[in-house]
């Protein structure tokens, strides 16, 4: 069982008058973890995240949201982190080795990743996770089936020779992105 966040102490006009919660109390649901919170990132690859303001939203008190693999290309060394500066997140792609940022993927506000978590309580939801290339090239042996391993060949150009990011909305959808030609590819799945 994962262990979550404590509940943020509630504030005045926490809630519109719809009933629903405001931006700001939102937010207060997102927890951040500091990049020393992650020993196995390169120094030059922390410095660069630190030198960007970066935190690492996380859904829960875990080490998550920051993977590395091949992303962008064959025999590359990189690291894809989520980082949030000024309560606003998007997934950063840095080269191990330089700590270059390569690529980046999805700005968005960090209140929109929050939703309801039962019990009055919410969860910052945006996972991101590593696709290896050995999953990528599964073929299912029934591709009409929306159960079972997703088969990327069908929708990924070929061949099929690096990694691949997928990011979540928890218990909602998930979307893997693998850059190929130029640009980033997107296959949709549903958790």
């Amino acid at each position: 069982m994962t262990r979550s966040w404590p509940a943020p102490p509630p504030a005045p006009a926490d809630t519109n008058p719809q009933g629903f919660p405001t931006e700001a109390a939102l937010l207060r649901w997102v927890h951040r973890l500091p990049l020393d919170s992650f020993p196995d990132l390169p120094k030059v690859v922390h410095d660069s995240l630190v030198s960007r303001g970066c935190e690492v939203p996380t859904p829960w008190p875990s080490k998550v949201n920051v993977v590395t693999g091949a992303f962008t290309r064959k025999g590359a060394v990189e690291w894809a982190v989520l980082c949030s500066v000024r309560d606003t997140s998007q997934i950063l792609i840095l080269d191990a080795t330089t700590g270059a940022v390569a690529d980046s993927l999805l700005r968005s506000p960090d209140y929109t990743w929050v939703q309801g978590n039962g019990d009055n309580t919410w969860l910052f939801s945006r996972y991101i996770a590593l696709v290896p290339m050995s999953r990528l090239n599964v073929v299912p042996t029934d591709t009409t089936s929306e159960e079972g391993p997703i088969y990327y060949g069908a929708w990924l150009p070929k061949p099929i020779d690096h990694d691949a990011i997928d990011q979540a909305f928890l218990d909602k959808a998930s979307t893997t992105f693998y850059f190929a030609l130029g640009k980033w590819f997107e296959v949709s799945s549903s958790d």
